[in-house]
């Protein structure tokens, strides 16, 4: 069903694959005296767009749109410092992940739009207790980029985690280099807080990346919301803007930016990238 802040955001999956409401008590078990969430394989829909777990059968796809994606994604990949190891299969990978998942440590969600495979988006090293956090990762075929896919599948995430599944906060690294996934954060309201120097290993080196956050109190209704408006007021001003022969920027606002301010600092105008700490990169398949 569709991830609408006042609606159940999602529900697991029976075994038919059909959406199933939770029965009481099955949401959540306690593991050394923890709380976490184990509703799992879960489906979280906004429109054009499906989030919902990789599946073996997704193989050709996926081994497809990283092909054509190599070279676009190869400066933000991945990589291990320890050259003589190669990664898992992609049925390994999914395997891993899903048995992450059901033990309540991730959320690997393969993004569909229009019923295709376009990438991926990962909440990783989910740590419950007194932390309750995760750390949001994510790619997006360069095909269709620029479309609004991925700010929506963080936004949609973003939300399911913090109203659903209970964690507090919310981490994304992404490369100072990487301007299109950098945006994808100031889009969204997330919050910078500083630079990480020699963080991760991407492309054979260390590199330093940028960290933004957001918890739960910072957005009491959700993001998602407001990103819709975003999204609303930008088809209306481009509307608005054909039909007055103008091509200026949107209503209400500087050229470039958002005819008005939804959650923190809304919308910095660019493109739509992937990166980010906790993508499922460097695998083969």
């Amino acid at each position: 069903m569709p991830l609408t802040w006042g609606c159940a955001p999602a529900l697991p999956l029976g075994k038919n694959g059909s959406a199933n409401p939770p029965t009481a008590g099955s949401m959540r078990e306690s593991v050394m005296g923890m709380e976490r969430v184990v509703n799992w394989p879960l489906q979280l829909v906004e429109g054009d767009i499906v989030l919902r777990p990789l599946r073996w059968r997704d193989g050709p796809a996926w081994r497809e749109v990283r092909a054509a994606n190599q070279e676009w994604l190869r400066p933000w990949e991945a990589t291990n410092p320890d050259h003589s190891t190669s990664g898992p299969t992609f049925r390994q990978m999914v395997s891993r992940v899903s048995a992450e998942a059901r033990a309540g440590r991730q959320i690997p969600l393969a993004i569909e739009y229009l019923g295709d495979f376009v990438g991926q988006v990962n909440v990783s090293g989910i740590v419950w207790g007194s932390f309750r956090s995760g750390y949001v990762g994510y790619w997006v075929d360069y095909r269709v980029a620029g479309r609004g896919i991925m700010p929506t599948a963080v936004a949609m995430v973003t939300d399911y985690c913090f109203f659903v599944a209970g964690l507090h906060r919310l981490e994304i690294n992404i490369r100072p280099e990487n301007r299109a996934s950098l945006r994808v954060v100031e889009k969204l309201g997330y919050r910078p807080e500083g630079l990480r120097r020699r963080y991760l290993h991407i492309a054979g080196d260390w590199r330093d990346h940028s960290t933004f956050s957001l918890t739960a109190d910072e957005a009491p209704t959700g993001i998602l919301p407001g990103w819709r408006q975003y999204l609303a007021d930008q088809r209306a001003d481009e509307l608005g803007r054909h039909v007055n022969g103008s091509w200026g920027g949107p209503a209400g606002g500087q050229q470039g930016s958002p005819g008005g301010v939804y959650l923190a600092e809304w919308g910095r105008q660019g493109g739509y990238g992937a990166d980010g700490d906790g993508t499922l990169l460097g695998y083969r398949g």
